[in-house]
């Protein structure tokens, strides 16, 4: 699923709600989202394919930060559950993380953080006129953390293990290994008289990594969860590009934007073999292969040996049947292609 925001940029979708909102019950929705490198929900890139390498549940690929510079995409509860979100219906959140580290070294300890920015609302003490509290969890400040390293390693509001503890950042503070759980947090407010945070209105779910770590921090990330209180749920799967949907990273397909016809035409011949499905390997149709053929041969003759080769080459794999390889040949030698 491809999506995008109706805003010059990110921070130009922004609403102030300076009144406690109201948020209009909804049926539970069920929303999966797919994140690549070069879907525009982030403020700062950095972020390149890792193929191949996935967290459970959330094939085929993942992201990981370039190691150039800091990270951080931006989620709207509009685009994850089509409506308004207050912190206080917020059941759980959970993403994984892999790293080439565990985070026992504060100091060598970065990883991608999850950010919830509130909508700024009367008094709030943030300093920036965009948002009303800055959220953070930390990874490495996380409750009954076991962690070990080149592990995909689940980071969540519930525990049992890694249970990520809660901060308001707004002010300059970025957490500690006392600091309590989601449920807990989110009960208070950032100073007293002020509206809780449960009462707050999501502007923003953010990972990030973090300004200190970013240069050089290279791990990676996938599977982003998040389930409210009336039952609905978001997933966001972090993937290579994959341009043309064939569920084959770009990095990895020798046919990126391959031709979905229903049918394989060999030059003005439209044959009875079905193209839509016959994808190999390497990521292509029959018909890209045809179109290689047409593509790559400088006369008719060389286009005539090629769909020869190629239909004895389909086939042998069982792709095709004998008398679907004949009408290939035939096809091909009938057409005007190099003529």
């Amino acid at each position: 699923m491809k999506f995008f925001f109706h805003c010059a940029t990110i921070f130009a979708c922004l609403a102030s709600a300076l009144a406690k909102p109201t948020i209009t019950a909804a049926q539970p929705t069920v929303t999966a989202l797919r994140v690549t490198e070069s879907t525009p929900v982030y403020d700062s890139n950095n972020v390149v394919c890792a193929p191949n390498d996935f967290a459970p549940g959330f094939g085929i690929g993942s992201l990981a930060s370039d190691g150039s510079d800091k990270t951080d995409l931006y989620l709207t509860p509009s685009l994850l559950f089509n409506r308004d979100v207050l912190l206080g219906e917020v059941a759980s959140i959970s993403y994984y993380t892999k790293t080439d580290t565990t985070h026992d070294d504060p100091l060598n300890a970065g990883d991608w953080s999850l950010v919830i920015y509130t909508k700024p609302y009367e008094d709030d003490i943030s300093p920036a006129d965009w948002y009303g509290a800055r959220i953070g969890a930390e990874p490495y400040l996380s409750a009954n953390r076991v962690d070990p390293a080149n592990t995909w390693n689940l980071w969540s509001t519930g525990g049992p293990t890694n249970q990520l503890r809660f901060y308001d950042s707004s002010n300059g503070y970025f957490g500690s290994y006392t600091d309590p759980d989601f449920h807990t947090f989110i009960q208070s407010s950032a100073a007293p008289g002020l509206m809780p945070y449960k009462d707050q209105e999501v502007l923003y779910f953010s990972i990030q990594t973090g300004s200190d770590w970013a240069n050089g921090f290279t791990g990676q990330l996938d599977g982003l969860t998040i389930t409210l209180t009336d039952g609905s749920v978001a997933t966001v799967n972090f993937e290579c590009d994959d341009t043309d949907d064939d569920e084959i990273d770009d990095v990895d397909d020798h046919c990126p934007n391959s031709d979905f016809r229903p049918k394989v035409q060999i030059g003005s011949v439209t044959t009875t073999i079905d193209n839509a499905h016959s994808l190999n390997a390497d990521g292509c149709t029959i018909q890209d292969l045809v179109n290689e053929c047409e593509g790559h041969s400088k006369n008719h003759g060389q286009f005539v040996s090629c769909i020869a080769q190629l239909s004895n080459d389909l086939s042998k794999s069982g792709a095709i049947t004998k008398k679907q390889s004949q009408e290939m040949k035939t096809a091909a030698a009938q057409s005007n292609v190099g003529k």
